[in-house]
């Protein structure tokens, strides 16, 4: 029993890092939001959004490892649950910008 705490407790440390870290990419993705659509090849906001990506499925995996460990009350299993399922119904951005990609390429061209 004391094993399982003191794995749970781990975990809440490592979920809590996760979602600092997480933040701290959204601030910079806001950042780097308006230099994606007028400078199309910028990298470094590209593997902001694969990292950002990236931290979304740890934290899922992490709040689905505590909800298995039974580490959170019952009304705290049916909130992440929701909130689990509404994050995969959701669009990731890449598939937003490879949308709109085209479109603002031809709206450039028309304007030009």
């Amino acid at each position: 029993r004391v094993n399982d705490k003191t794995k749970i407790r781990r975990l809440e440390k490592e979920l809590a890092r996760t979602k600092a870290a997480y933040e701290d990419l959204k601030a910079k993705q806001q950042v780097f939001f308006f230099s994606e659509f007028f400078f199309f090849l910028n990298k470094s906001a590209a593997e902001i959004a694969s990292l950002r990506h990236q931290y979304e499925i740890k934290i899922r995996n992490l709040e689905s490892l505590m909800i298995t460990n039974n580490s959170l009350k019952d009304d705290d299993k049916l909130l992440k649950k929701a909130i689990v399922k509404k994050r995969r119904r959701t669009i990731d951005d890449a598939g937003i910008y490879f949308f709109f990609f085209p479109v603002f390429v031809c709206l450039f061209v028309c304007l030009m």
